[in-house]
């Protein structure tokens, strides 16, 4: 993320990219033990620093997903949503078939749920039992 001091940020190659100016507002982020690292990992295979990465993934998140304050804080997908997705799909092609609308809109669900899952194995808090046929949580004495 930026240095305090200094409103700069590292590129992941040893440049240094300025964060600093009157379009550009500070945040503070904590989260969960791990995720910092993968998210590091991740905006430097996509040669981006940490700040724009972080910056393109909320975005990308926020346009795919609505997160409602509800209490089982999970996201949900509005009709809103679905409507302009399907204008931004057909922008992109005249036509679409049912098929590639419905990809395009569930498709991006789909990794979300395949990149929690893989993320909840690797932290133990679910597994896969291909003898029943699905995914099992973890208890947390059992990790």
């Amino acid at each position: 993320m930026t240095d305090d001091s200094q409103g700069t940020a590292s590129d992941g190659d040893g440049s240094v990219t300025d964060r600093s100016g009157p379009d550009r507002e500070q945040v503070t982020l904590t989260v969960r033990s791990g995720l910092l690292e993968t998210w590091e990992r991740q905006a430097e295979m996509a040669k981006l620093d940490l700040d724009e990465f972080v910056e393109r993934m909320v975005e990308a998140g926020r346009m795919s997903v609505n997160v409602q304050p509800d209490t089982d804080s999970s996201p949900a997908m509005t009709e809103e949503h679905v409507t302009d997705e399907i204008r931004s799909q057909l922008r992109r092609e005249e036509y679409r078939s049912w098929d590639d609308l419905v990809e395009a809109i569930t498709g991006e669900l789909e990794r979300h749920v395949e990149d929690a899952l893989a993320e909840m194995q690797a932290d133990g808090e679910v597994r896969y039992s291909g003898l029943h046929g699905g995914y099992q949580l973890v208890e947390e004495d059992e990790r």
